[in-house]
């Protein structure tokens, strides 16, 4: 336990330092840098192993997720920050399975944010993949944001 806890620390030192480099510099090339290391796709399988075995409460849980949380928060300023380079890094796949980890409201806020990157065909084939979704608000959602957006951007 005292090496998880060593590595939550020293995650969340990193976190804090990251935060104030984007804060004071307005330099996301470094995200690209961060996340060839940083892995949420691999928290959110540890979480769900522990989950499998029924130790939610168990404070490696906790901290994994609070990593995690930190992680698609980090996510969420470099795409806010420079949308291009997190598309160009991520991919239309991969943005498609971080949105697999976040909440509706974050979900939805992203789909939005990728509709004004008009000029960007990975973010057009992002929304274009939800126009299929299984959920009715999704599809209805993403279809109304490809309506807005014109075409011939892409």
């Amino acid at each position: 336990m005292s090496h998880e806890e060593v590595f939550h620390s020293l995650f969340k030192s990193g976190y804090t330092l990251a935060e104030r480099y984007i804060d004071s510099t307005n330099n996301y090339k470094a995200f690209e840098e961060w996340f060839k290391v940083l892995n949420p796709f691999h928290l959110e399988q540890l979480l769900e192993m522990i989950e499998d075995c029924n130790r939610e409460d168990d404070p490696v849980y906790r901290m994994i997720e609070d990593t995690l949380l930190k992680q698609l928060d980090l996510l969420g300023k470099w795409l806010k920050g420079d949308a291009s380079s997190f598309i160009g890094f991520w991919k239309s796949k991969g943005v498609i399975d971080l949105l697999e980890l976040v909440e509706d409201d974050i979900f939805f806020s992203v789909l939005k944010a990728l509709a004004k990157e008009n000029h960007n065909v990975e973010a057009r084939s992002i929304i274009e993949y939800y126009t299929n979704d299984d959920e009715i608000h999704i599809r209805e959602y993403a279809k109304q944001l490809l309506d807005n957006v014109k075409p011939e951007c892409y």
